[in-house]
């Protein structure tokens, strides 16, 4: 295979890739719900509603919604909904369209970025493409029913990329305008996108053709052509950082200082381009936090680790200006999710959906290399496919489409997918609580009750394993024990709203209807998202003890306060119902 492909190739390779990753992630259509926030899909108000005013409304910014505006995300949630119900089967079927889609643009980016001639591709982007296509850690993106919210933005994300390719090449002002819009609407999607910019940065400064530079040139021109992408990025960080809950050195570093936020990131990219180059022990959370303390002897091994991969990627590379673009390419996507801004997580398999681009371009590259060094030493006329690197290609996706497949079970439902997590990592605490609700929800307390004791071994300190706990045992009529485990997690998380409804719980079960309104009235004027459950549950105190008026009160706030958040149905309906219990007969 010579450095460039037949022409007939080049529209039968994008074919072949998208639809070898249909086969391989077909299954995820098979999949669950899984308890991880599956109620914003499947029963938030907003998501029910698909008309001219939810479109509208999903643009304004809520309290209370998360720490992150979202838009176009929840309109696809919306349109998904109108079509398919509250089926699982609708969202995945959506995921897989838009993954398939990133598939045929991911490999147009790879082709455009490898070289064409006389529309005929090199080997790179094929490789690139396939790699892309089957990779395992892109099973959470698919196989997850909020897996739409990457996909959709990367999707807006690549056409930005090749719109502006496409006017850098000199084929008009529209693919600028265009570009500019698509990157507008990924922002709109996922925050993930703010690195668009500075992706743009580096492909001037590596990948801007020699050939047209008379078109649009010069380093301020450069500036005004950028400016309007940092704009709306600009925007969206500030909302992040100031008006939304998302804050630096947030998440699970807690109030790290600024030195051990900075020591983790090495960490978090080193383990990354493990994962992407050797994608074992894959799962929906990896125990890595900030420690108080910076970890200087972890920091400098794994800054070792990405050194290697620096070096690598300038070796694979075709040019030297080509592997600083990918560098760059993966520094700029991954340092969002680094650890100096809040999180859920350190480490995610869809936090490398865009970050993974950049090393299977380089694998691509690789490849490409391969292949042309074989042709160099054949002596034939024609020396055709090159035998080693089609089978390093082949063996490789095959390997990585087997645990592509393998992975999506893992997806089946929440007791599968945090059964995966404790089974890879014994030792996390956070596997086994999840874990514990997952068995909880089916109903099997005893299961549930052995992962919560499990994570309570792990970290005597979890507050929340505690509350959980004591509200488990409380089900099965163990007062005592639940009163104990609960005075615990007070102690633990006196700053937890939800554990003081729980100490309320159970100290109204116990007949201490005093303690019990203190720590009702205590989590209320916490102001959190468990406002209403403090109201809730504070009017059903009272109602209890024949208090009707104040009941009724409590109540009502409970459900504007539950509809406005966007609660599960089932949690709006049980409010309902306890206040029509309570209305007189007459106002009913």
């Amino acid at each position: 295979m010579h450095p460039t492909t037949s022409k007939r190739g080049a529209y039968l390779w994008p074919l072949l890739i998208v639809v070898l990753a249909c086969l391989v992630f077909l299954p995820s259509l098979q999949g669950g719900l899984v308890g991880w926030d599956d109620w914003i899909i499947t029963d938030s108000p907003r998501t029910r509603e698909f008309s001219a005013g939810s479109i509208f409304r999903a643009f304004v910014p809520e309290d209370g919604i998360g720490s992150s505006y979202q838009p176009l995300r929840a309109i696809s949630f919306s349109l998904v909904y109108a079509l398919s119900g509250s089926s699982p089967a609708g969202y995945l079927l959506f995921n897989l369209l838009l993954y398939l889609v990133n598939v045929f643009l991911f490999y147009s980016f790879a082709a455009h970025l490898s070289g064409k001639a006389d529309g005929r591709v090199h080997p790179a982007a094929v490789a690139a493409a396939f790699l892309f296509a089957v990779h395992p850690v892109h099973v959470e993106v698919v196989s997850w029913h909020q897996g739409s919210k990457m996909a959709l933005m990367g999707m807006f994300y690549l056409l930005s990329l090749l719109g502006y390719i496409r006017f850098r090449s000199g084929e008009g002002e529209r693919y600028y305008w265009f570009c500019l819009a698509a990157f507008v609407a990924s922002l709109l999607t996922q925050p993930a996108a703010v690195s668009l910019p500075f992706v743009l940065v580096a492909y001037e400064l590596t990948f801007r053709p020699a050939a047209k530079r008379e078109h649009h040139s010069g380093g301020m021109a450069a500036v005004f052509r950028l400016a309007p992408f940092f704009l709306p990025a600009a925007a969206l960080a500030f909302h992040l950082l100031f008006i939304s809950t998302v804050r630096l050195g947030a998440g699970s570093g807690g109030d790290a200082p600024l030195l051990s936020r900075l020591a983790v990131v090495p960490v978090v990219w080193g383990k990354s381009l493990l994962k992407l180059a050797l994608p074992v022990n894959l799962c929906a959370r990896y125990p890595l936090d900030i420690l108080s303390e910076p970890q200087i002897g972890r920091m400098l091994a794994w800054t070792i680790i990405c050194a290697a991969a620096v070096w690598g990627a300038i070796k694979l590379a075709p040019t030297r200006r080509a592997g600083l673009f990918a560098l760059l390419f993966f520094a700029v996507t991954i340092l969002p999710t680094s650890g100096l801004v809040e999180t859920s997580t350190l480490l995610a398999d869809r936090y490398l959906y865009l970050p993974g681009m950049a090393v299977f371009l380089a694998a691509g590259w690789g490849i490409q290399r391969l292949t042309e060094a074989s042709c160099a030493k054949s002596t034939l006329p024609h020396p055709g496919v090159p035998g080693a690197a089609v089978l390093l290609l082949a063996l490789t996706v095959a390997g990585l489409a087997a645990t592509a497949v393998k992975r999506q079970g893992d997806w089946s439902s929440g007791v599968s997918l945090w059964s995966r997590v404790v089974d890879v990592y014994p030792g996390h605490s956070l596997g086994h609580f999840n874990l514990a609700g997952a068995w909880n929800a089916r109903g099997n307390s005893d299961q549930a009750f052995e992962h919560y004791r499990r994570a309570l071994e792990i970290d005597p300190g979890y507050g929340d394993a505690y509350a959980n706990l004591s509200t488990l045992v409380l089900n099965q009529g163990r007062t005592g024990l639940a009163r104990q485990l609960i005075e615990k997690a007070a102690e633990l998380r006196p700053d937890r709203a939800e554990v003081w409804i729980k100490h309320g719980i159970v100290m109204a079960s116990t007949g201490e209807d005093s303690t019990a309104e203190a720590s009702f009235l205590r989590a209320i004027g916490m102001g959190t998202e468990w406002l209403w459950a403090g109201h809730f549950n504070l009017g059903m105190l009272y109602a209890g003890q024949g208090d009707s008026g104040r009941a009724r009160e409590h109540m009502r706030q409970a459900l504007e306060l539950a509809t406005a958040a966007g609660k599960p149905l089932e949690v709006r309906e049980s409010i309902r119902g306890a206040l029509d219990n309570l209305e007189p007969p007459d106002d009913r």
